[in-house]
């Protein structure tokens, strides 16, 4: 989301978007800062813009109907939106629509405290990125039952959790197939993410060892039934649940920690808001940029340059 113009599909998403229901009576009033809203978040792609915009209209249905006569944009607080998505029906959809939201808050009333905003998904252990010393520990534990179902599934889960970012469902999906070798790393195509992804150092090793005896369209886990029953019986040294989230929390905080861009870090995570990401950034600690780096945006503007 570098640019403030939208790619042609998505600009004609926006523009051409019909609301109905409620929403539809209430358009000529709020059609236009809703559109703008949506636009001055600058959506990657057509379905992201229509998602942005059905949630926003939602949400200015239900504001209207409290008796706000605040200009949307000053709505869109972290209070307002969690009493909206709350009478919402259910708890997947609270979730998406909450993140689509918060998005559009950011960017529309940046000051409404969003920074010390706490999430539900927030709270749980299960978004916490796993220390070095812990991935140590568990990769040891894992090593030393490799030979075994359950050693099988735990290194698995490790490799393409920690170096993939990959979630349960994806775990159960991934084949040999997908795999290529490069020169510099081992790129796998993740189902669900549009681009590839490289796996380096001690964590290549390890995925084409779990691979090696695998035909190269099965899934390298194994049966999909098989990952949940053996996560239950891992027993890590230090006692704590063995849990795949956290996997993947570790990879998009190194991410971030590793100044990622923003647009690259959503294609790789298979994530389609920078709401999604909320609950990582609190728990990451990205590179501070130079002032210098402020000179250089300034000078990617319309004039921007010296003549």
């Amino acid at each position: 989301m570098t640019e403030n113009c939208p790619t042609s599909d998505v600009a004609k998403r926006v523009q051409q978007f019909v609301p109905t229901g409620p929403a539809a009576e209430l358009w000529d009033a709020e059609g236009p800062a809703i559109t703008a809203i949506v636009e001055a978040l600058a959506p990657t792609t057509a379905k992201q813009a229509g998602d942005l915009m059905s949630a926003l209209c939602g949400f200015a249905v239900f504001t209207n109907a409290t008796g706000s006569q605040r200009p949307l944009g000053e709505r869109l607080t972290p209070a307002h939106i969690e009493r909206y998505v709350a009478g919402l029906s259910t708890e997947g959809a609270s979730r998406t629509i909450r993140s689509l939201l918060r998005s559009l808050g950011r960017e529309a009333n940046p000051a409404a405290g969003w920074r010390t905003e706490t999430q539900q998904l927030g709270k749980s252990t299960n978004t916490r990125p796993y220390t070095e010393l812990e991935i140590a520990r568990h990769l040891r534990a894992a090593r030393s039952i490799r030979t075994t179902a359950v050693g099988h599934t735990y290194l698995w889960c490790l490799v393409g959790g920690v170096a993939l970012g990959a979630d349960a469902q994806a775990l159960k999906q991934i084949t040999p197939n997908q795999m290529e070798l490069g020169s510099d790393a081992t790129w796998v195509h993740l189902p669900g993410r549009p681009i590839p992804l490289p796996v380096t150092g001690v964590w290549a090793i390890e995925l084409h060892a779990l691979a090696e005896d695998v035909e190269p369209d099965q899934p390298i886990l194994g049966p999909a039934s098989r990952i949940n029953n053996a996560i239950s019986k891992i027993k890590p040294a230090s006692g704590d649940k063995f849990q795949v989230q956290r996997c993947r929390a570790t990879w998009i905080v190194a991410l971030i920690n590793a100044g990622t861009p923003l647009p690259l870090l959503l294609s790789a995570a298979g994530l389609t808001t920078p709401g999604s990401l909320d609950t990582y950034y609190r728990q990451a600690t990205p590179p501070q940029a130079s002032p210098s780096a402020l000179v250089d945006a300034a000078s990617m503007l319309p004039f921007g340059k010296h003549s």
